[in-house]
């Protein structure tokens, strides 16, 4: 885990990326009028052992060093708070650290954007097989 800031609509905003977590996170008061979507059915997901149901997703676009992405997020009313009690407004979880090419120093303690993915390719075109109808 790397605690970072990140910025969002202008604001920064205290993240932590953690790679023990696979979805991403946004705290309701961080996104002031995004774009946020009920989702149909309602998701549960645990945290810490506890279920905690998630039943709105916003796309947040922010700028990590000069390099803006896009993360779907559940939106929480509490992410947690760091050692010395200041609470978490966004966690960026594994897929989407992995989606866009962020990983752990070394030493997992800073971020190591080497491999930063400016642009996604997310297929290619490949031949039918022969045993398509």
């Amino acid at each position: 885990m790397v605690n970072h800031r990140l910025k969002l609509d202008g604001h920064e905003f205290r993240t932590r990326f953690d790679d023990g977590v696979r979805n991403s996170f946004v705290l309701e008061t961080t996104i002031q009028g995004g774009c946020v979507e009920s989702l149909s059915q309602p998701r549960t997901l645990l945290r810490n052992g506890e279920p905690i149901v998630f039943d709105r997703i916003a796309l947040i676009q922010p700028e990590l060093a000069g390099h803006s992405f896009c993360v779907a997020t559940y939106v929480s009313e509490n992410l947690g708070k760091d050692v010395d009690g200041t609470p978490f407004e966004i966690v960026i979880g594994s897929l989407t650290m992995k989606q866009h090419g962020i990983r752990f120093d070394a030493e997992g303690e800073t971020l190591d954007l080497t491999r930063f993915a400016r642009d996604i390719a997310e297929f290619s075109e490949y031949p039918l097989s022969r045993h398509a109808a």
